[in-house]
């Protein structure tokens, strides 16, 4: 897991002034590894719990550009005077549940325009359904890089890492 996060904290470009959301955040660890690289990082996941110890978490190891929002990701971007104002990303990472990004979340990634996007996937199968309007709507992106972790050995579960670049 530590190589997986290391390598999306590597191939997310960081803008000093920019902004890095990170859906589906769980208890942030993603974002903690972007916090250094970015302005502000912003955790969403739907979890009450997961965003208290976030929190916690970022509190603990001073991470003062770390934010987080309670809702399901469909729901926080849904928001647009958000994303559009206050906290327009840089760069979108997204690590959904096996059943893979709901319809608006990939209408409203599109809409966010993000100059990069980074899918963390434990299916492959809904990371592919999720990847064609991606590579073929507009704004289009095109994939620069994917690699496999195999976090659960003696199984046959991969995770797959993949980043976006905007075309």
């Amino acid at each position: 897991a530590q190589r997986l996060y290391a390598r999306m904290a590597e191939w997310a470009e960081g803008a000093p002034s920019g902004n890095a959301w990170d859906f589906y955040c769980g208890i942030g660890v993603v974002g903690f590894y972007l916090a250094g690289k970015y302005q502000h990082v912003y955790g969403v996941d739907s979890e009450p719990r997961n965003i208290e110890l976030g929190r916690l978490n970022a509190q603990r190891n001073r991470l003062d550009n770390v934010t987080f929002h309670q809702g399901r990701a469909e729901d926080v971007l849904a928001d647009k005077r958000f994303w559009l104002q206050e906290a327009k990303p840089e760069v979108i990472v997204v690590d959904p549940p096996r059943s893979g990004l709901h319809q608006k979340v990939v209408t409203s990634l599109l809409a966010a325009r993000p100059k990069q996007l980074v899918y963390v996937s434990c299916n492959a199968q809904a990371l592919a359904r999720d990847l064609q309007p991606l590579l073929t709507s507009y704004p289009r992106y095109r994939i620069a890089h994917a690699s496999a972790f195999d976090l659960f050995p003696h199984t046959n579960h991969l995770e797959v890492l993949t980043l976006l670049e905007r075309a």
